[in-house]
This record gives structure tokens, C-alpha cells and sequence, in this order.
């Protein structure tokens, strides 16, 4: 009943009903080849005292050797309030790499992006974060590459700016204006933030 936009979730299941209600849909997506997973910004405090996203227990525990995951993973955006408002930026950004993330989301703060990337080569340097963690990442990534990655369609571009094309761009815009009520609660915390 928490929203990690907003503030940090905590949940008391133990491992038994992790196993028998929230990790099946996960373990059947591994089992069918899913590319990539996204980690929530949650505390399961019977398995773990971080949230998934920090959780090394979860991640590479659960995900990588429990389900046989080798596929990428990345976390939900390090903006959020749930590692904002109980995780130094550096220190969330670190435990994340360590526990098993490949890739940081990091949504809406040029300087923050910028700021996880110092924080980084300063772990490495530092030797809180090793160097084959980071190339098992690589190794990842250029996988996912390799499967999703393909040349542009000929003629695709040509397809841009066609009539077909801007009804599209319209209906998407009038959906967007019927919305316009609604902001993403982390752009919301942004933005207050640089205020």
C-alpha cells in the first residue's frame, strides 16, 4: 500500500510466501527467457534489511543462482524517495552494483547521472566495487545488444512525417492532453527538489 515514488515499502514476507505468491511470475519468466528484470525499490525484511534494488541476497541470491538468471538487470529509478530519502546517492549506487544491477536507472538529473558514474570509478578505485563486476555487466549488456540490436528497416525513415505517422503523433497527443492532470510522482520530487 506504499508507492516507492514516495516513500519506502516494507513487506514481512518471509521466503515460503515469496516462493509460493510473488516470485513464481519471475521464476516463469527466467524459464522463458526474459531479457531483462526490473528491481523494485522494496524491503522484504525476513530475507533482506535493504530493498530489492540494494539487496545482493535478492539479486544474486534469488535471481541469479536460486532461478539461473544471467540475463541483465536494472533497477527502477535511483531518484526515487524510497533510496533518496534512505540511501546516500554514492553509497545506494555502489550497494546496487554489488548486489547484482547492471544497469542504474537514473532518470531526470543530468548531474546525478554524472555524479553515479564519479561514484563509481571512485568504488572501483577504491576497490569497493570489483572490476569483474562490472565486466560481468558489460558481458550482459553486449548480449542483449547482440539479440535486440538490428540495422534500421529500408524505408522506415521514410515513414516519418507521413500522414499515417502524424495521425498516430495526434492521437497520442490527445491522450496525453486527456492525462495532463496526472505527473510522474518521481519528475514531481525533481522538481521540487531543484527548488
Amino acid at each position: 500500500n506504499k508507492d516507492s515514488h514516495k516513500e519506502l515499502p516494507i513487506l514481512p514476507h518471509d521466503m515460503s510466501r515469496l516462493l509460493e505468491i510473488e516470485l513464481p511470475p519471475f521464476e516463469a519468466a527466467v524459464g522463458a527467457g526474459v531479457a531483462a528484470v526490473m528491481t523494485a525499490h522494496v524491503i522484504y525484511t525476513p530475507v533482506d534489511e535493504y530493498p530489492a534494488t540494494l539487496s545482493h541476497t535478492i539479486i544474486d541470491g534469488i535471481l541469479r543462482q536460486r532461478f539461473n538468471y544471467d540475463g541483465y538487470v536494472m533497477s527502477d529509478d535511483m531518484q526515487m524517495k524510497a533510496i533518496a530519502d534512505h540511501y546516500g546517492f554514492d553509497d545506494a549506487i555502489v550497494l546496487a552494483i554489488n548486489a547484482g544491477v547492471d544497469l542504474l536507472w537514473i532518470c531526470h538529473t543530468p548531474e546525478l547521472q554524472e555524479r553515479a558514474i564519479t561514484a563509481i570509478i571512485s568504488a572501483v578505485e577504491e576497490k569497493k566495487i570489483a572490476v569483474g563486476r562490472l565486466e560481468r555487466s558489460s558481458r550482459r549488456f553486449d548480449a542483449l545488444a547482440q539479440k535486440f540490436v538490428r540495422p534500421a528497416v529500408a524505408g522506415l525513415l521514410d515513414m516519418i512525417g507521413s500522414p499515417e505517422h502524424r495521425a498516430v503523433v495526434e492521437q497520442i497527443l490527445a491522450r496525453a492532453d486527456a492525462d495532463q492532470g496526472a505527473q510522474d510522482p518521481t519528475a514531481k520530487f525533481v522538481s521540487q527538489q531543484k527548488t
